[in-house]
């Protein structure tokens, strides 16, 4: 954990949740493991407060927590998942390319939750109304919520989240009372699952059906519980699921108590499956680069090996080498686009084979031929050309063909690189020792003597890959942060124009207040609008890009490690 990592987790906490929690998080982050006692006294809070901020924690799966053998309980900070919160925007984008608006509504909302019940005030219901309002026409909402909530479970999209147990808890074991690896993915059952529309209560109970009161009903629960219960409030809190609901865009973090008596699937709770959406980044990534290297034909071709090799990954688990699959596998998997006889496919075949990127690598004859997927050789690639765009746009063409060349044949001097680079012995000095000031290239000396004397001294010149990727990593975090930074600060210089632009927005959605809403902003306020929104949508563009690049050297650096359960 860098201190680029900690100050981007901390800008993160802050945008998502609020001053309160990212306190807590930052004295997590800063004093590692410690207690509810230490984190009171450190975060100067009030107890109510940093009680309330680990629950937020914990609902978002950000914070961890084991018991001490003095008795006390521990909690840590999971730093990884914050990072991965400035992801969530691709997580809606795929879930909307591959599920469509439904698929894209219910991971918003869990995303936005936490974690999520599929049933009652929770996914179902939620989306649900949200499509009601949107007016999207589909005669069975409900139904078409749960449906695709069950293929995104199917797909491994969404995962269970494991519940603890609470006897083993108290002896300090916090293993899960679910089989993390079988039951994690088991579909929910749907039935007595329904969605209440809105419209169809105002139909027919008139004002009763309408949504309550969150301060009237909390008022008329307590005014019904005995005194003594009353005074003991966190009993009835245990006694319900807590349910966080965050908004970023106005910091507000509203809990909301839940019976979980009523609901039919009461106590499984749902979240998002990192890395099944990172195996989905990674194929489309491979997918692009076969595009580029040979042509639309074997994309597809090398899109359904992807997919076959799916079915047969351990979740959570990357490898250099993929599973063995079958051509007979993969032209199941074309689903007859592109239509290719079983000639041309073993054509294709070969040629991903033969590819020098080496898409794929045969393994034997059997069902047609079998093959793998080279994840470990492919990450290579990615990285790679992720590093050299970034030396041609720093660095220039010049400096990249050298760059290139180093990559190609390990190490060489200075007069090798000279001739080998057709470029003038001067400038190919400064080109290397401008890559050797940024820590792109390292130098090696190996003396002839043991004197190190420059006349008896092999300077050679080198890439070493993963080091580099390291280094660009923390880069990308610190860009990240410093592009975060920057859009709050022009949101928060032009806040008050822009509440008056969303007002304005607002009216202009009735007819009858379209003259009031065109006298709420002059022409200079409206020019200055538009600068401001051109300014935070490239900066918004910018992270994205970002993220991307962190997505594609982290995923390199993991090939090369024996990397967690995520």
């Amino acid at each position: 954990m860098s201190n680029e990592q900690t100050r981007l987790a901390i800008l993160i906490i802050n945008e998502s949740f609020g001053d309160v929690v990212e306190k807590v998080t930052a004295y997590l982050l800063k004093h590692g493991d410690s207690s509810l006692l230490e984190m009171i006294r450190g975060a100067g809070l009030k107890p109510n407060k940093v009680r309330k901020a680990l629950c937020v924690l914990i609902q978002h799966q950000l914070c961890e927590y084991a018991p001490h053998k003095s008795g006390a309980m521990l909690y840590r900070v999971n730093i990884a998942h914050i990072l991965l919160r400035a992801r969530f925007p691709r997580y809606i984008h795929v879930a909307k390319a591959t599920f469509g608006d439904v698929g894209e509504l219910i991971v918003e909302d869990i995303l936005r939750n936490g974690q999520s019940l599929m049933s009652q005030a929770s996914s179902i219901q939620r989306v649900g109304e949200r499509l009601e309002s949107a007016g999207v026409e589909i005669n069975d909402i409900g139904g078409e919520v749960r449906q695709q909530f069950l293929a995104l479970v199917r797909g491994h999209y969404l995962h269970r989240v494991p519940r603890p147990n609470a006897d083993l808890l108290a002896t300090g074991d916090v293993t899960s009372d679910m089989p993390l690896a079988q039951d994690r993915f088991q579909p929910p059952s749907t039935e007595g699952i329904q969605f209440n529309s809105r419209k169809r209560k105002r139909e027919e109970a008139g004002d009763e059906a309408r949504p309550p009161d969150v301060k009237k009903a909390k008022n008329q629960d307590s005014m019904e519980e005995p005194e003594a219960k009353r005074r003991k409030g966190h009993e009835d809190v245990a006694d319900r699921t807590v349910m966080v609901c965050c908004f970023r865009k106005y910091n507000i973090v509203l809990f909301v108590y839940i019976k979980p008596t009523q609901a039919v699937d009461a106590g499984i709770f749902w979240h998002v499956n990192h890395c099944r959406f990172h195996q989905q980044f990674r194929d489309e990534a491979i997918v692009s680069i076969a595009v580029e290297k040979i042509n639309e034909t074997a994309a597809c071709v090398m899109r359904a090996a992807l997919s076959a090799s799916q079915n047969q990954v351990e979740w959570g688990r990357s490898s250099s080498i993929g599973p063995e699959i079958y051509s007979l596998q993969i032209e199941d998997k074309l689903s007859g686009h592109p239509k290719l006889s079983s000639k041309e496919l073993d054509q294709y075949l070969h040629g991903l084979v033969d590819d020098q990127i080496q898409f794929l690598r045969r393994t034997g004859d059997s069902g047609g031929g079998s093959y793998t997927v080279n994840f470990g050789h492919l990450a290579d690639v990615l990285c790679q050309s992720t590093i050299e765009s970034i030396v041609r746009e720093r660095f220039g063409n010049k400096c990249l063909r050298v760059f290139r060349l180093l990559l190609l044949k390990k190490t060489l001097e200075q007069k090798q690189v000279a001739d080998l680079a057709m470029v003038p012995s001067k400038e190919a000095k400064e080109l290397l020792y401008s890559l050797l000031s940024e820590n792109y290239i390292t130098l090696q000396e190996i003396p002839k003597a043991g004197d190190y004397a420059p006349a008896r001294t092999f300077y050679l010149f080198s890439v070493d890959l993963p080091q580099l990727a390291r280094l660009l990593l923390e880069r990308c975090y610190q860009a990240l942060g410093n592009l975060m930074q920057r859009r709050a600060t022009e949101m928060k210089k032009n806040k008050r124009l822009l509440e008056k632009f969303h007002e304005y927005e607002a009216q202009q959605l009735g007819n009858s207040q379209r003259e009031e809403a065109d006298e709420l902003l002059t022409p200079a306020e409206k020019d200055t609008i538009q600068v401001v929104k051109r300014v935070i949508s490239k900066i918004e563009r910018g992270e994205l890009q970002m993220d991307h690049t962190i997505f594609t050297l982290s995923n390199y650096i993991d090939s090369h490690s024996n990397p967690p359960v995520v």
